[in-house]
């Protein structure tokens, strides 16, 4: 069993198109060596599909090791801790479709918050890696929304829309076995009670949130809160959450003309020093130089260290 305990993670956020928030990527530029070098396990703020196309290794999920091939299909919700490695001195080529679950779920039944909570925590709870001929419409739809952001035609953002429900649909039944008993129950338990806390804390980041607040939700201590994550997630919760709000600036900072000040607001800090420390102290720079270095480009430089961009600045 791999152990991720003491591992450092990556966080690797994508900035999720807000009209449909899903993305999609294939073709040569992902026949690569996957797990070069060992790097660091790492987690998504969306949810990621997988299929292997060509190759073999191994798929490591939090504490598990899954052997791979071509013709497998890879389902990771946000927040989940996981790596690819391919056998040594191969090649693997893999397609990826990574959607904002929460999104098109809230778009799909606004009306049913029961249904909508049921299905996300379906959708969430637990990772799997099977076979295409196990999970043919997950493989189908996510074949079918690169063919369709490929070829562009008319109706080809509804077309996506559908597959990107079909996915979430039958992942949420292919998890109808995430209950099951598990050898150390609590030790899971925890986990998908962090992964609960990252949910909210991605959700709420702008709020006043305090990590007593967060530890309330855990119904624990703060101080066994405190272990508890870090443990899980080889981070401070503060280190998280302040993460994840310097995440959240540098998307409006790029894509508004707000002034520094209420950046800083909107993204949960109470001071602009506070905000301005956090800020140098994750992408080593003050966030007008930031801006100004990054406003006119396509893409960003990631957070360093424990936060880096999606994998879309290493191929486009």
């Amino acid at each position: 069993m791999a152990k991720t305990k003491q591992q450092p993670l990556d966080f690797r956020f994508y900035d999720m198109p807000q009209r449909d928030p899903v993305l999609a990527f294939g073709g040569e530029a992902w026949r690569r060596v996957y797990g070069k070098g060992a790097p660091n396990l790492h987690f998504h703020n969306v949810m990621e599909v997988g299929v292997c196309l060509e190759g073999s290794g191994k798929m490591i999920y939090e504490e598990e090791e899954i052997p791979y091939h071509a013709g497998m299909v890879s389902v990771v919700p946000q927040n989940v801790p996981h790596n690819t490695v391919n056998e040594p001195g191969a090649y693997s080529l893999w397609s990826y479709v990574f959607i904002d679950a929460h999104s098109y779920l809230l778009r799909a039944f606004p009306d049913d918050p029961q249904f909508l909570a049921k299905t996300e925590n379906r959708i969430g709870v637990r990772y799997f890696l099977e076979e295409a001929d196990q999970c043919p419409e997950i493989v189908s739809a996510a074949e079918g929304i690169l063919r369709e952001r490929e070829k562009n035609e008319p109706y080809a953002r509804e077309m996506i829309n559908a597959y990107v429900m079909q996915i979430l649909m039958a992942t949420a039944r292919n998890n109808r076995a995430y209950d099951q008993a598990n050898p150390d129950e609590e030790h899971r338990h925890s986990k998908q009670q962090i992964r609960g806390v990252l949910d909210f804390i991605q959700k709420h980041f702008s709020e006043p949130l305090t990590i007593g607040d967060l530890a309330g939700s855990f119904h624990v201590s703060e101080t066994h809160f405190r272990r508890i994550f870090k443990e899980c997630m080889n981070m401070s919760p503060a280190d998280y959450l302040n993460m994840i709000r310097i995440q959240q600036a540098c998307t409006m900072l790029l894509k508004t003309d707000f002034p520094v000040d209420l950046v800083a607001e909107k993204a949960g800090f109470t001071t602009l020093s506070t905000f301005n420390r956090n800020f140098r102290h994750f992408m080593d720079d003050s966030p007008l130089r930031w801006k100004k270095r990054h406003v006119n480009t396509e893409h960003t430089s990631g957070l360093r260290v424990k936060a880096l961009r999606g994998w879309t600045d290493d191929v486009l």
